[in-house]
Formats: C-alpha cells, structure tokens, sequence
C-alpha cells in the first residue's frame, strides 16, 4: 500500500490551533488583531469617518418598554473643555453632525410631566452615524413620576388619623405615630435625587418633632425656601428631614415615625401638615447650564407639580 502524505495546509492548521489555545502570548496577540478597531490608525484617532450623524435617543420607559415615550424631549450641551454650550432642547428624533470624539451633556426629559429628567454624558464613537441610547449607559431608560400616598396613625389607637378621629395630645406630653407611604410600582419619587419631608407645625403648641424610620435613612434637611414661602403664617414653624429617593418596580411601602412634643399649651383642636417634595433637573435661568435640586435659583419648586401633602389632627 502506498504512503499518504498529510496536506500542508492541515499541518498548518493543527499548529495554529495548537498555538493558539496552549500558547497565552499567541492567543492574546491573535484575539487583540481581531478585536482592534480597524477604523481608528495606531494612536487610536479615527480615521475611517470625517463626520458622524448623533441622533438623540430613542427613549424608553423603564418597567415598561411597552410604553411610548416618544413625545418626551432632550436637553443638548456640547462640553467645550470646562465650559457647555447650550444647544436647546431636542426631540428624540433630533440629528446632530459631530465629529468622532465629541462630548456631549444630555438631559433626557428635562422638561417632562411624566418623567424624571436624567443625565448622560455622551462621546460620540468613531462611525458614520450613531443613537445616544447606545452609548448613555442606559440613561435613555426614563423613570416615570409616581405620586405616594401619605396615611398617618394614631398613637393612641393604632387607627387612621382622620378629622374625626384625631391624636389625643397633652401639655407636656409626647406622641408617635407610624406614617406609612406607599410608593406606587414602576416608577418613582426623586429617584435621582432626595425625597424632602416638611411638617408644619403651631410652634406654641408643638415644640419639637423628629421623624426616623427603619426603612430609609432619614436626615434633617433644610426646608425648601418655596415651601416657607407659601406657606408663612406667624406662629407656625417647619420641620425638614430628607431621605434617599425612591425607586421602585413593585409597589414599595416605606413606614416612618412622627415624634411630637407638646409644650405647657396642649394641642388640642391643632392640625399639622405634611409635605413631599422631589429633586430634577432644571435649567438654570442666569447661566442657561443644567442643573439639579428641589427648587430653581428664584426659589421655585422643581419637580412634579402634583403636591402631595397630608393634614393631621391633634385634640
């Protein structure tokens, strides 16, 4: 029988395969050809492209993908070194022509009454054209406003705080009662920023008031300037706490602590109000840059404009 001769180029073949899984330097050096950009020259510069279309978006609502948020608008800042250069707020079909290599500021949403407004920092990628959604981090997954309900109850009883079964408080005395929240699913209540709550109360009646909870971290906070504004009748006072905002798929429920003490004149035929305010984007009327809190550099509130707010009954 005569002798076969094996092709060289499966000889060939066998010692590349072997190299390359048995030989780390090989592999490496072999999956780095295959994975390097090839429209960019060896100091990384795109060369391929000496222009490319950014359209903005598309958006999305997170949770529910199946919703149209198609209607909401962006924000545009191209970043100059240290300084933004307002270009105006966008839909999300807006094109742009930029240059591999340019940054950008975008505020999705930014003047929405359905959505939280978010930030993302784009950089536009060497190629002829490109979405923000695909290179935000997924920014472009927009947070809806959802409004909680506030319902206090009674130390006393353990029942609903209603104007017909009120708190008993004494002079002198101390009361806490449980404030539970609910946090409807999908969305959120200044899921970027800090949820502000503001009680306010009869200052003679009432002579300190302190709030906590064991499912978020409650600091004091200052009270909005808007909020005292609106609300300055002599012989009340505010008192401000904070938390984390919230941000949720499924219905969250958040219990609190009201602590309320009562000096030498009881609180008898007294009420108290409870305030919710939220952080977003705005943009600042001065500057025209973006910014971020619970009110604008006029004191106006930011945020939402449904007040969720909660009277209080003391007898």
């Amino acid at each position: 029988m005569g002798k076969s001769n094996m092709n060289p180029w499966i000889i060939g073949v066998i010692i590349f395969a072997v190299a390359f899984f048995a030989v780390p330097s090989f592999h490496d050096s072999i999956t780095d050809i295959f994975q390097s950009d090839s429209t960019s020259d060896a100091g990384g510069v795109c060369t391929a492209f000496d222009g490319t279309t950014m359209t903005i978006g598309p958006f999305s609502y997170k949770y529910s993908p199946g919703t149209s948020a198609a209607t909401e608008s962006a924000n545009v800042y191209r970043v100059d070194g240290t300084n933004l250069i307002d270009l105006g707020s966008k839909n999300k079909t807006q094109t742009y022509e930029t240059q591999p290599g340019d940054m950008f500021k975008i505020i999705y949403a930014d003047s929405s009454s359905v959505f939280y407004g978010r930030e993302a920092d784009v950089t536009v990628p060497c190629a002829a054209a490109f979405e923000t959604s695909t290179v935000d981090g997924g920014k472009y997954k927009l947070v809806a406003n959802k409004t909680p309900t506030i319902t206090v109850f009674n130390a006393d009883d353990g029942l609903k705080n209603t104007e017909t079964n009120n708190e008993s408080l004494a002079a002198n005395d101390a009361a806490n009662m449980k404030m539970t929240v609910v946090y409807p699913s999908k969305g959120g209540w200044s899921p970027f920023g800090d949820t502000y709550i503001s009680l306010l109360v009869n200052s003679t009646a009432i002579t300190d008031v302190s709030l906590s909870s064991s499912d978020v971290t409650v600091t004091s906070a200052d009270t909005p300037d808007f909020r005292q504004s609106d609300n300055s009748t002599t012989g009340f006072r505010f008192y401000t706490f904070k938390h984390s905002g919230i941000e949720t798929e499924n219905v969250k429920n958040v219990d609190y602590t009201i602590t309320l003490e009562s000096g030498s004149t009881d609180g008898m035929n007294n009420t108290f109000n409870i305030f919710f305010d939220d952080e977003d984007y705005y943009q600042d009327s001065d500057t025209g840059l973006p910014e971020f809190g619970v009110e604008t550099e006029d004191d106006a509130d930011v945020g939402h404009t449904t007040e969720v707010k909660q009277e209080v009954w003391l007898e």
